[in-house]
């Protein structure tokens, strides 16, 4: 898209900023008419890919809610706060049986066009996948202080067999960024859908389920594993190792650990992720 095809900024009477976090603003805005929508500012290289994934999930016939480009780097959304269709989710939606249905039909949907986009489009993609490699496992030993444990000798040993087996699994684009803040549901609850794609990346299907599952109640979660109708046990069982190794990988690069490192650092403490180790290299 050349410099001239992007639309004048609009104008607007009302400008409240929200939150500005990572390189993104974002403000409530009104225009003169007096109608409210949401204006996201990207404010550096990397956040601007957000704008790509809107508009190729527009390509892809992937459903979102209201959008349109303003100007170069901003993105105006529909406010939920004030849309007829949509509503923001809300902390009760993760026990919601029927949320979570509608849910993982779109997850289901952003899934099968992300295939055609991995084998369509040559672009770069963000993808947590980037986080398992030697040297990030070498950091969360390190800032354990847990380098001799059996599990870090046995990664390493086995760490090209392990990897010829992720590069295997069919790759599609994946969401990434699971809460209810990100939420939106139909006021009717014929819809749920995910909105903000600045983590949308390359990876694999069970990554997202993973990660819509660990905050779904366990009703809700099994309802939207049914409703998704998935089964590939070689998928799910790489996940179960390299899930929480990328999670720790990410919080092990923050200045202080996240409270959810502990539930992940268990099931390596434990020896859990030996076994699981151990199941993935007997299925060769």
């Amino acid at each position: 898209m050349s410099t001239a095809a992007y639309p004048k900024e609009k104008k607007f009477v009302q400008k409240e900023l929200i939150r500005r976090k990572d390189g993104i603003a974002v403000y409530r805005v009104k225009d003169a008419e007096g109608q409210s929508r949401v204006l996201k500012t990207f404010e550096n290289e990397t956040s601007l890919r957000e704008i790509r994934h809107y508009q190729l999930l527009k390509i892809y016939g992937v459903e979102t809610i209201g959008w349109e480009l303003d100007g170069e780097n901003q993105l105006l959304l529909e406010d939920l706060r004030c849309s007829e269709f949509w509503r923001l989710g809300e902390a009760c939606d993760l026990d919601s049986e029927t949320i979570a249905e509608k849910l993982a039909l779109w997850y289901k949907d952003l899934h099968n066009q992300g295939e055609k986009m991995i084998k369509e489009l040559r672009q770069t993609w963000y993808s947590e996948l980037d986080y398992f490699n030697l040297s990030s496992l070498k950091a969360i030993a390190e800032r354990t202080q847990s380098q001799e444990l059996p599990f870090w000798k046995k990664m390493r040993e086995d760490f090209e067999a392990l990897e010829s087996k992720v590069e295997k699994l069919n790759k599609t684009i994946t969401y990434n960024d699971f809460y209810f803040t990100n939420l939106a549901v139909a006021r009717d609850f014929s819809k749920a859908l995910m909105f903000d794609y600045n983590l949308m990346g390359r990876g694999f299907r069970m990554m997202d389920i993973r990660n819509v599952c660990s905050s779904l109640s366990q009703k809700a979660g099994a309802a939207f594993c049914e409703a998704y109708a998935y089964e590939n046990p070689a998928e799910v069982l790489v996940d179960e190792l390299i899930g929480p190794l990328i999670n720790m990988a990410m919080a092990v690069s923050r200045p202080s650990l996240p409270q959810w490192f502990n539930e992940e650092w268990q099931k390596l403490e434990s020896g859990y992720l030996v076994q699981v180790l151990a199941r993935i290299l007997e299925g060769e």
